[in-house]
């Protein structure tokens, strides 16, 4: 049997969280002092996934990249998911708290290590430290979340983690392509050196959640390292392999079909070995069997391609293309990224009103299908 999840230090807190059950009114300091460290938390990540992209042109001439530039992104992507499995375990394991402070102070790292890369391999190392780190954020983001607040209520406060994202993804472009012109593109690293110690020393002192009993022997015995061990090769294999594709070499080479089918078979192996084996599963098999889950991870997959493309495809192509300057591709940028902002917040007040999910979701994927982006005019 697993042990239960740790509970927070609120008072009161909620027994059920049906939708059914009551809205809570009258919080009190000690919720919004932690969610406005998460928010925090939440911010320092997306600010920088969303500020490189239009700084990367400039980045890979400095640091002479030639076709590597896709690394810079593709390795935050791929530290960042493969670790999620292992941060949800241990913050179950170990506590939120502890490993929140350490995925920020991995960030950190990471953030430091970038700005002070000599070339193109460096640069990609940091990064991949940079995205454990905010793959963690991210992950306990919305987990600290689903234990402040019942489910009732979660639309409206998932809606206001949405604004703050979208707020990163309004900034992020402009300030990216800003610093690179004007300053130099280290600055877009080491500034997130004190966004983290500001994120650091609000989730050190107003998270309130309490930590697991047990030692250390015991918590690192509960901890599922070989379905870890599958995962993180597996999406590690397949991520070299997509992007490697049509990049470096043909994607019917070896190069890229070898990885992209022994990762894409790990992961369906850590599927199988998650569902049978363990005792206590990074991902218990109730989760995936679930349609409701399943639905929602199928659909946060689709849409996690589609964004993360565009966040590093459009200011790479604005100046590949047309010739924008770094500022101007991120300015550009701004008629997709502000546009989220509002939408994500309606998207949380009608599940607040409504009290179902379905709706937000249909229109969300309605609107997009079928659409059609038309490049700005070439530049005289």
């Amino acid at each position: 049997m697993s042990s239960p999840a740790p509970t927070l230090a609120l008072p009161d807190p909620p027994q059920d969280t049906s939708d059914s059950a009551p809205r809570r009114t009258g919080k009190g300091s000690a919720f919004w002092l932690s969610f406005i460290a998460i928010v925090t938390s939440i911010l320092l990540s997306a600010l920088d996934l969303t500020a490189v992209g239009t700084a990367l042109p400039t980045i890979t001439k400095d640091l002479n990249g030639g076709n590597d530039f896709t690394w810079v992104g593709s390795a935050f992507a791929l530290s960042s998911t493969a670790i999620l499995p292992l941060s949800g375990a241990l913050a179950d394991i170990f506590g939120r708290k502890p490993i929140m402070l350490l995925s920020i102070l991995l960030f950190a790292l990471g953030s430091a290590l970038a700005g002070a890369a000599q070339n193109m391999n460096m640069l990609i190392a940091a990064r991949t430290i940079q995205g454990i780190g905010g793959g963690g954020i991210i992950n306990l983001t919305e987990t600290i979340t689903s234990d402040l607040v019942p489910l009732a209520e979660r639309g409206l406060y998932q809606g206001i983690l949405g604004l703050t994202w979208s707020f990163a993804s309004g900034m992020g472009p402009p300030v990216g392509g800003l610093l690179a012109e004007k300053a130099s593109w280290r600055w877009l690293f080491f500034i997130n050196l004190p966004l983290a110690g500001i994120a650091f020393v609000l989730v050190w002192l107003f998270l309130r959640v309490r930590t697991p009993e047990g030692s250390m022997r015991e918590k690192l015995k509960r901890v599922d390292w070989t379905g870890n061990a599958i995962i993180i090769s597996g999406t590690t294999l397949a991520v070299v392999g997509l992007t490697f594709g049509g990049v470096r070499f043909p994607w019917s080479s070896a190069q890229v079909l070898a990885p992209l089918i022994i990762g894409l078979a790990l992961v369906v192996l850590f599927v199988l070995y998650e569902a049978k084996i363990p005792r206590e599963p990074s991902i218990p098999w109730e989760v995936l069997s679930n349609r409701t889950s399943f639905g929602a991870y199928l659909g946060t997959f689709f849409h996690g391609i589609t964004s993360i493309s565009i966040i590093y495809y459009l200011p790479v192509f604005f100046q590949a293309t047309f010739g924008a300057s770094p500022t101007r591709s991120g300015v550009d940028f701004l008629a997709s990224a502000l546009v989220i902002a509002p939408f994500a917040l309606l998207a949380g007040v009608m599940v607040q009103v409504m009290k179902k999910y379905r709706p937000a979701n249909y229109i969300g994927w309605e609107s997009g299908w079928g659409t059609k982006w038309s490049p700005p005019p070439a530049p005289a």
